[in-house]
């Protein structure tokens, strides 16, 4: 999987929802990376800063979480999970969970 538009999909993701919530800064944002995903965690983290400058998430904190079940239905995912955001001092809770996006890409995970 390319980290590159990975890191895109995350960005465009992150602001769609932060706009439907009526966010205007984004401070850590919380993914899960399925284990067979062949995402590379620094590398992600990499291309997330960099093209994460001058939106709504510049200078998030990204945290990761790497899953280790190569069985799980989200192994060759990565989910974007909207209850772990911290916005402008608050933590968002989730209300519902779902997923949005396809196995290429990321996901969107309430």
């Amino acid at each position: 999987m390319n980290e590159q538009n990975v890191a895109r999909s995350l960005i465009h993701q992150i602001e769609t929802v932060a706009r439907i919530q009526q966010v205007k800064k984004v401070l850590a944002v919380v993914i899960q990376v399925g284990a067979r995903s062949h995402v590379s965690s620094d590398y992600l983290r990499d291309c997330f800063s960099r093209d994460s400058e001058g939106t709504i998430a510049d200078g998030a904190w990204l945290v990761i979480d790497m899953m280790e079940d190569t069985t799980d239905p989200k192994a060759g995912e990565v989910v974007l999970k909207t209850s772990g955001w911290l916005a402008e001092g608050r933590l968002e809770a989730a209300v519902a969970s779902r997923t949005i996006g396809c196995r290429t890409t990321a996901k969107h995970e309430e």
